[in-house]
C-alpha cells in the first residue's frame, strides 16, 4: 500500500455474509474529538500532516454523529483528501449540519514522527483482517439485523447443523409433492370426487413448509387435483355447505373453473335443494332459503325456477290438460338442464308455460265463486279419480268431466288404443236425463233417509267432515258398450252379462257405466235402463254414509279379503230395487213406487213354483208317498224364497242356500224345479227381496220395523264381522241347514225388531204367506220390452253357467243380475229326458231315485261343489 492516510477499517454486512470494511479516516477520527469550531472544508474534513488517530487532543463539546462513510478506496499512490459537495452543486452546503468549528491544537512534535509508520504497520495489518474475514464467510448467510458486527466465535458448526435440517425438510416436501403427481396420473380415469377432495386439503396443508424451490411444483400439484375435481363432480356424501367451502376454496385458490363446474353440478341435481326446513322456537318448521345454495348459485351463473305459489296451492289442477302441458315442459328442461338452477332461457320458457294453467285456474276460481265453490270440489275430485285409477287395467287414456251439483260425470274420450268418436258435448247432452234422475234421487235420500236417521257422510277419506259433505258424487261413463265390457273382463276378471247398462263399484266407490246415445230413443228398454241408473246410483248414495267394510284373513291367500257391507242382501238390494221404482212426469222424478219388471218376474216364478207344488202333493196322494212338506192348498201360494229365504243372505252365493232353504217348506226343495231355482237364485232374490222391501213400506203393521233395521244396519249397530262364517264357506262346510244361518247377527237382528222367536216360530210363516197373497193381488204396468219369461228357457241365452240372461243390470260387489224364469215343471216320473224335448240337461225334468230326494245326503256334493267356488260378488 503506499503512502497516504491512516485509516481505520470496522465491519459492515455485506452480500454474501461477510461484513465490508469501512474506511475512516483520520479527519473523522479526528472530529469526534473536536470543538464546534472546527472547519469542515466545504463537508470534507482532512487531517493535517503529521497528525493521528492516535495523537489527537481530546476536546470536550457535543459531539456529532459522522457522516456517511466513504467508498473504501483501494489506490497505490498518495490518497488526495476527499471532497463532499451537496447533491445540489459543489458550491452547496452539505445536507448534514456543520460540524463544530475545531479547536486550535498544539504544534507536531517531529520527533514523533515514527507514530506514521506504526499507524502505516496497524494498516496493513487491518487489510490483512479483512481479507482472512472474507474467506472465512464468503458462504454464511447475510446478517440482516443491521448490527455491523461480526458473527460470534464459533458459529460455523451451527449453521451447519440448520442448513442440512432444512435441506431434509425440503426434500420430504418435494417427495410428497412428487407423490401428489404420481397419484393423479392414477386417477386420471376415475371419478372419487371425495378422495380427489381429501388429497387436496393434503397438499393446501403444505402451504406453509413450501420454500421459494418448490412454489412451482406445489402450485402445479394443486392444479393437478382440481382438473381431477372438475372433471366429474358429485354429490356424495357432501352437503351443501360441503360443497360451497369446496367450491370456494378453490375460487380463491385461482381455479375458477372447476369451482363453477362444482356449483352447476350442485343446481343441476335434486340431492340439493334452494330451500330447507327450519324448526321454530315453537315446535313447527318453516322453509327458508339455503344461503350456501344462493351462493352457488351466483358461482354458476344461473337462476332457480320458482313455481308460481298460485300453481302450487292449486293442485286441483294436477290432472288438467294444461298442466300436464306445464309438466311436460318442466321434464324438459331438467332432462337439458338437469335438477334445480337453470340459464335465464329456460327461466322464461317456463314463465309462458305458466300462463294457460293459471288461466284455468282463475276459470274454475270464477264458476266456484258463482256456485258456491262446489267447481273447486269437481275439479279436485276429478284429479283425485285420474291419480288413483289413471292406468290399466282401471281407466287410462284421455278424459275429461261434466259436473252438476252434486254430482260428477267422468268421461272417457280415449281408452289409449280408440278415441271416442261423440264430442264431449254431444256426451254432456245425453246426461241431461241421468242427471235430472241423479239429482232428485240425491234429494229424495236425503229428505227420508239422510236427515231423520241421522246420518253423516264418511267418504271420500282423508278430508274433513265440512268437505266430505261438499264432495261430488262420481259416476264413470265409459265411451261404449264395447269398451264397457273390455273393462269388466280386464278390471273384474270376468266379462259382463251383455246388454248390462251399468253398475255399482264399492272398491272405487262410484258408479260405472257407458255412453249409448240410443238410450232415450229405445222405448221399449227407457224404463228399464233409468231403473238401472236409479238402482246403482242409490248403492253409491247410501254406501258413503256407511263406515268402511269389514275383513277377513282368508287362510289359503293370507290376504285380507272384504266382508259383506251389509249384514242382510234384503237391505243391499231389495230396498235399493224397491226404491228404484219410479214415476216421473219427464222433467221430475218420484221414487219407491212398484217396481213393474221386478213384480212381473216374481209373479212369473211364483205361478211355476205354485203349479209344481200341486202337481207334486197330487202325486205323492196318488201314490201313498209320504210327503215331507205342506200340502197344497187352493188359494195358496208357492215361491222360490220365503220370509226367512229373504232374510238370511248376506252375500248372493247364499242365495242358492236361501232358495233351497225356502222351497223345503212346500217339500218342493227335492223336486227337480228346485234346480232351476238354484240356478236362477241370485236373480229371482233381486225381485223377492224388491217386493219384499216394497210389502214392509206398503204395510204400516211393518214399515216403522222394517225400517228401523234398515237404520240399524246403516249406522253398523249390526256385528258385520263374520270372518268366521265366510271361511266355513270357503272350506264347503256351509250345506244346506238353516243353523248355519240363524246365527247370523243380520237374522238375529230382524227377529229381535219384529218380535219373533227364532226361525221355527210359526209367524215366519203367517207373513210369507201374506207377503205372497199381497203380492199377487198386484198388477204390473207394461213398461215395455225388457224380461221375455220366454227367454228364461234359454239357458240364459249367453252360455252362462248360472244361466244369467240379457242382463241390464250388473254390479261387481253390488250385482244386479235380473230374474230367470224357472222352466217347465214335469213330475219326475212323467217323461224322460229325450222324450222332454228340453236343450238342455241342466234345466230339463229328468228322473231319479225317489230316495234320492229323501235324502240331503245325495244332493250336499252338488250343494258344495256350487257354493265352494268363490265368487266376486261375495265382496260386496
Amino acid at each position: 500500500m503506499g503512502p497516504g492516510r491512516p485509516t481505520q477499517r470496522v465491519n459492515q454486512p455485506m452480500p454474501g455474509g461477510v461484513a465490508p470494511t469501512k474506511v475512516i479516516n483520520r479527519a473523522q477520527l479526528q472530529q469526534r474529538h473536536t470543538t464546534q469550531g472546527l472547519d469542515m472544508n466545504g463537508g470534507a474534513p482532512v487531517l493535517r500532516k503529521g497528525d493521528t488517530a492516535f495523537g489527537a487532543r481530546p476536546v470536550t463539546g457535543p459531539v456529532m454523529p459522522p457522516p456517511p462513510p466513504p467508498p473504501m478506496q483501494m489506490q497505490r499512490g498518495p490518497v488526495a483528501p476527499v471532497q463532499r459537495q451537496n447533491r445540489a452543486g459543489a458550491a452547496g452546503l452539505s445536507r448534514r449540519a456543520a460540524p463544530p468549528e475545531r479547536m486550535a491544537t498544539a504544534p507536531r512534535n517531529k520527533k514523533k514522527s515514527k507514530g506514521l509508520v506504526i499507524s502505516l504497520s496497524c494498516g496493513g495489518c487491518a487489510l490483512l483482517l479483512v481479507i482472512v474475514l472474507i474467506v472465512v464467510f464468503s458462504s454464511s448467510p447475510p446478517d440482516t439485523g443491521g448490527s455491523g458486527t461480526t458473527a460470534p466465535s464459533g458459529s460455523t458448526l451451527g449453521t451447519d447443523a440448520v442448513e442440512k435440517a432444512r435441506l431434509a425438510e425440503l426434500a420430504e416436501v418435494k417427495k410428497k409433492l412428487d407423490a401428489v403427481s404420481t397419484w393423479a396420473a392414477s386417477e386420471i380415469n376415475q371419478s372419487n370426487y371425495s378422495s380427489q377432495w381429501t388429497k387436496y386439503k393434503e397438499v393446501k396443508g403444505l402451504q406453509e413448509k413450501i420454500p421459494a424451490e418448490l412454489t412451482i411444483q406445489y402450485r402445479d400439484s394443486l392444479k393437478m387435483l382440481a382438473d381431477l375435481m372438475g372433471k366429474e363432480p358429485k354429490p356424495g356424501e357432501f352437503k351443501t355447505k360441503d360443497q360451497r367451502t369446496i367450491a370456494e376454496t378453490l375460487k380463491n385458490d385461482g381455479f375458477e373453473e372447476t369451482a363453477r363446474k362444482i356449483a352447476l353440478m350442485v343446481c343441476q341435481t335434486s340431492q340439493y335443494k334452494r330451500s330447507i326446513e327450519k324448526k321454530r322456537p315453537d315446535g313447527a318448521y318453516e322453509s327458508i332459503d339455503d344461503q350456501d345454495y344462493i351462493w352457488l348459485e351466483g358461482l354458476a351463473g344461473l337462476k332457480s325456477y320458482q313455481q308460481p305459489d298460485e300453481i302450487t296451492e292449486a293442485t286441483y289442477i294436477y290432472q288438467f290438460e294444461e298442466y300436464l302441458e306445464y309438466q311436460k315442459k318442466q321434464s324438459e328442461m331438467r332432462e337439458e338442464y338437469g335438477e334445480g338452477a337453470w340459464p335465464e332461457k329456460a327461466i322464461k320458457e317456463m314463465q309462458e308455460a305458466e300462463k294457460p294453467v293459471i288461466a284455468k285456474i282463475d276459470e274454475i276460481k270464477a264458476a266456484a265463486e258463482k256456485d258456491g265453490g262446489f267447481a273447486i270440489y269437481a275439479a279436485r275430485a276429478f284429479t283425485s279419480f285420474r291419480n288413483r285409477y289413471g292406468k290399466p287395467p282401471h281407466f287410462p287414456g284421455k278424459w275429461t268431466y261434466y259436473y252438476a251439483k252434486p254430482f260428477i260425470f267422468f268421461l272417457e274420450l280415449s281408452d289409449g288404443e280408440r278415441d271416442n268418436q261423440r264430442t264431449t258435448e254431444q256426451i254432456t247432452e245425453s246426461l241431461q236425463t241421468k242427471y235430472k234422475i241423479l239429482r232428485d234421487l240425491v234429494e229424495f235420500f236425503n229428505q227420508n233417509f239422510r236427515d231423520p236417521w241421522k246420518l253423516k257422510r264418511k267418504y271420500p277419506l282423508g278430508v274433513s267432515e265440512e268437505e266430505q259433505d261438499k264432495w261430488p258424487l262420481e259416476i264413470i261413463v265409459l265411451m261404449d258398450d264395447e269398451r264397457y265390457q273390455a273393462y269388466g273382463k280386464d278390471a273384474m276378471g270376468g266379462a259382463l252379462p251383455p246388454g248390462a247398462r251399468a253398475h255399482y263399484s264399492p272398491t272405487y266407490r262410484q258408479v260405472i257405466t257407458w255412453d249409448d246415445p240410443q238410450s232415450e230413443f229405445n222405448k221399449e228398454t227407457q224404463w228399464f235402463d233409468r231403473s238401472v241408473i236409479i238402482h246403482e246410483a242409490w248403492h253409491f248414495i247410501s254406501s258413503i254414509y256407511m263406515d268402511e267394510r269389514k275383513t277377513f284373513k282368508d287362510p289359503k291367500s293370507g290376504k285380507n279379503e272384504g266382508l259383506p257391507g251389509y249384514s242382510s242382501l234384503l237391505i243391499q238390494e231389495g230396498l235399493t230395487d224397491m226404491v228404484a221404482g219410479f214415476e216421473t212426469d219427464g222433467e221430475n222424478y218420484t221414487f219407491r213406487k212398484q217396481n213393474h219388471a221386478r213384480l212381473d218376474n216374481l209373479q212369473e216364478a211364483t205361478r211355476a213354483i205354485t203349479a209344481a207344488w200341486k202337481t207334486f202333493t197330487e202325486q205323492h196322494a196318488s201314490a201313498s208317498q209320504k210327503y215331507t212338506g205342506e200340502e197344497y192348498q187352493e188359494g195358496k201360494w208357492a215361491s222360490c224364497f220365503d220370509m226367512r229365504g229373504v232374510v238370511i243372505p248376506n252375500a248372493y252365493p247364499f242365495c242358492q242356500h236361501a232358495t233351497l232353504l225356502s222351497l223345503r217348506r212346500w217339500g218342493m226343495d227335492r223336486h227337480p224345479i228346485s234346480y232351476g231355482c238354484r240356478s236362477a237364485a241370485t236373480g229371482m232374490y233381486y225381485a223377492a227381496g224388491c217386493l219384499t222391501s216394497y210389502f214392509f213400506h206398503m204395510n204400516d203393521k211393518y214399515r216403522d220395523k222394517f225400517y228401523q233395521w234398515c237404520c240399524d244396519d246403516y249406522h253398523d249397530r249390526i256385528d258385520k264381522n263374520i270372518g268366521k262364517f265366510i271361511i266355513k264357506y270357503y272350506n264347503g262346510e256351509i250345506d244346506v241347514n238353516h243353523e248355519h244361518f240363524t246365527s247370523l247377527p243380520g237374522f238375529t237382528s230382524f227377529c229381535k225388531i219384529f218380535g219373533l222367536n227364532g226361525w221355527d216360530d210359526p209367524k215366519w210363516h203367517e207373513m210369507t204367506d201374506e207377503f205372497l197373497d199381497w203380492m199377487m193381488k198386484l198388477e204390473p204396468v207394461d213398461i215395455g220390452k225388457g224380461f221375455e219369461v220366454d227367454d228364461l228357457n234359454k239357458d240364459g241365452g249367453n252360455g252362462n253357467e248360472d244361466g244369467f240372461n240379457d242382463a241390464r243390470s250388473y254390479s261387481f260387489g253390488g250385482i244386479a243380475f235380473p230374474p230367470l224364469k224357472i222352466p217347465t215343471v214335469v213330475p219326475p216320473q212323467a217323461q224322460s229326458f229325450k222324450e222332454s224335448g228340453q236343450t238342455n240337461r241342466r234345466h230339463a225334468p229328468f228322473e231319479l231315485p225317489q230316495a234320492a230326494f229323501e235324502r240331503d245326503a245325495i244332493l250336499r256334493p252338488v250343494y258344495t261343489r256350487l257354493t265352494r267356488r268363490p265368487s266376486p260378488q261375495l265382496t260386496a
